[in-house]
């Protein structure tokens, strides 16, 4: 089976002793710590062990360029789970919602569907949707009252003005758990809209906030920050946990450029218009205003040369 890393082991932890307490909780391990894992086993945790036994539902609001991979993950670490991807076209969203959401009469008798709506009984574990998704459809997935949300790359909500925190923040939940692999870069109102998103009642009062950690001058101020965050932010970086690991090694290969891009190069070093506007319209040339910049496009692939790709081509066709 699979086993989880000391670390993370001790981030599922950490993340179902927060459930316990009733604090929602940012977990911002660098990325590659893996955070996705933790959370998928973190909720296994909250369905299987006898003192939770929380069968869901759980909300995943994630990129769409993450999402197969939390169905991956989910289907190795959470097995037992039903998990649902809602997404795809306004149809087939509702599709999802008519067959997926809810048990109906198909599956059960009628009165029994009926109770176990009303009881806030999904179908589903887990429901996995895009930022765009839950955005468009705040009015559905808010008829659910979540037991557990989790917002991943939660740095996207840094502006609690924007429209995606304002929707997402009326969304119900019990329990609220943000991911981000990026640390706040001194930037206090942005750690402020995260902490404000997770426990509003507790970080209510932003201006306060604000003049008490906004300029961060002496090192009384930090250690009185990080004492505040301690029970709700845990970021762990790779040096301090994968020990395994040998240190990163930087090695540089030098590759010689290809008879096309000594050309190309040349001409452009010697700013031979003749050569690079052969055949072709000044505008479809590359401009010699910045020379070193289009040497180094040369360098990296002769076809980011304006014009070079067709004359490349159109050349080695007629030979």
């Amino acid at each position: 089976g699979f086993h989880l890393r000391s670390y993370q082991l001790e981030g599922v932890n950490w993340l179902l002793f927060n459930w316990w307490n009733k604090r929602s909780c940012i977990l911002a391990d660098e990325m590659g710590l893996g955070k996705t894992i933790q959370s998928a086993a973190f909720l296994r945790g909250l369905q299987s062990l006898p003192a939770t036994q929380v069968q869901g539902p759980f909300l995943i609001v994630a990129p769409l360029s993450l999402v197969n991979q939390w169905q991956s993950e989910l289907r190795s670490w959470a097995p037992d789970m039903n998990v649902v991807l809602y997404h795809g076209s306004a149809d087939a969203r509702d599709f999802l919602v008519q067959q997926e959401f809810y048990y109906t009469d198909q599956f059960v008798p009628k009165p029994t569907a009926v109770k176990l709506k009303k009881l806030n009984v999904t179908k589903f574990s887990v429901l996995i949707t895009t930022y765009e998704v839950a955005l468009k459809d705040v009015a559905v997935i808010s008829k659910i009252r979540w037991r557990v949300l989790i917002v991943d790359e939660a740095h996207r909500l840094k502006n609690s003005k924007a429209r995606l925190f304002e929707e997402l923040a009326m969304v119900p939940r019990e329990h609220c758990v943000l991911l981000t692999g990026t640390p706040i870069a001194n930037a206090t109102e942005e750690l402020w809209a995260l902490l404000h998103f997770a426990n509003p009642s507790v970080f209510d009062d932003k201006d306060s906030f604000l003049e008490k950690f906004g300029e961060m001058t002496d090192a009384a101020q930090v250690n009185e920050l990080h004492n505040l965050l301690k029970p709700y932010l845990l970021r762990r970086v790779k040096e301090d946990v994968e020990k395994s690991l040998p240190p990163k090694e930087e090695t540089i290969l030098e590759v010689s450029l290809t008879p096309i891009q000594k050309t190309f190069y040349k001409a452009i070093y010697e700013r031979n218009t003749s050569f690079l506007f052969k055949g072709t319209k000044p505008s479809n040339a590359p401009s010699l205003m910045n020379v070193m910049m289009e040497l180094r496009k040369c360098c990296n692939h002769p076809y980011l040369v304006k014009g070079a790709e067709d004359r490349i081509l159109n050349e080695a066709a007629a030979k």
